[in-house]
């Protein structure tokens, strides 16, 4: 709305995260074999983060190439690192008899986190919104906020950890 775009030009424009995302993906996983999923789960955070960091700064009137694109081209880059890595971090210990089961519970948290993350930055919107991007800022910040705490937590987790399983 803010940028005057209708559903099929949005759509398009959404392009720039999604055809980085899939582009990269391939590579992603192989500089996540090389440098381990505790790193590259870092490094996605880091970079989801910052691409969310940089719609809190958008002004009123937003220029699609100068504004918009950068921060989905980081988006792009960065989730192939979050979600391969997470998924290796979170199965990686698992017993083969029980791979299905952990793989199940986690896809259902990523769509109940997805959920309630879109749901919040929804609120936000709405309680924000004046027609103009503070509603845009807030969400982002809060999108932003939320990468920046995972990437410490993250850290915390995983610093100083063998990848060695007890099974």
């Amino acid at each position: 709305d803010v940028m005057r775009l209708g559903p099929i030009e949005a759509g398009f424009a959404m392009l720039g995260m999604r055809a980085t995302q899939a582009g990269w993906a391939r590579i992603a996983g192989r500089v996540v074999n090389r440098i381990g999923p505790g790193r590259a789960h870092l490094v996605g955070l880091a970079g989801m983060a910052a691409g969310c960091t940089s719609f809190v700064r958008l002004g009123e009137a937003p220029s699609y190439i100068a504004d918009i694109l950068p921060g989905l081209v980081v988006l792009g880059l960065a989730a192939p690192f979050v979600f391969v890595s997470g998924s290796a971090l979170a199965l990686q210990c698992v017993r083969s008899i029980d791979v299905g089961l952990a793989s199940g519970i986690l896809g259902a948290s990523q769509w109940l986190g997805g959920s309630l993350g879109v749901a919040a930055v929804s609120a936000l919107l709405v309680a924000f919104g004046d027609g103009g991007t503070s509603g845009i800022r807030a969400g982002f910040g809060l999108c932003a906020a939320a990468a920046a705490t995972a990437t410490v937590l993250a850290g915390l987790a995983t610093r100083g950890r063998t990848t060695a399983c007890r099974i």
